[in-house]
């Protein structure tokens, strides 16, 4: 089965990095999508610590690290790359989603097609 997202090199020694420096021993890094920002979501990030874990949370498990999707973020993020980027200026994680629509001008946040697509079948 082919995993809901992929994990490039770059983002992956950037979890390992974070999993070290963690004040807590985490397992992993938990990815979720929460309502915020001018258009509508951002991803977020946080330790997946042990007893944290959900069976309903999505495991990948890629270049020696593993990334547990939240649940209700699944469908928001199947088919993402999942990178790091780091220009000097900012620095951070950064998602090529098949399934974002648009984003807001600064970046931090996202509108998914699935969004255009509620919105369309609430007008029929």
């Amino acid at each position: 089965m082919k995993d809901a997202i992929t994990l490039t090199e770059k983002a992956a020694e950037h979890v390992k990095e974070l999993l070290d420096a963690a004040p807590e021993a985490a397992e992993g890094l938990r990815v979720s999508i929460v309502s915020a920002g001018c258009s509508g979501h951002k991803y977020q990030f946080d330790y997946a610590k042990s007893g944290s874990v959900s069976e309903a949370d999505t495991l990948v498990e890629q270049n020696g690290v593993k990334i547990y999707i939240d649940r209700s973020a699944l469908m928001y993020l199947l088919g993402s790359v999942m990178d790091f980027s780091d220009d000097g200026f900012k620095s951070g994680f950064v998602f090529d989603n098949p399934n974002v629509s648009s984003a807001c001008g600064c970046g931090e946040s996202v509108q998914f097609t699935r969004d255009e697509m509620a919105t369309d079948d609430r007008r029929v």
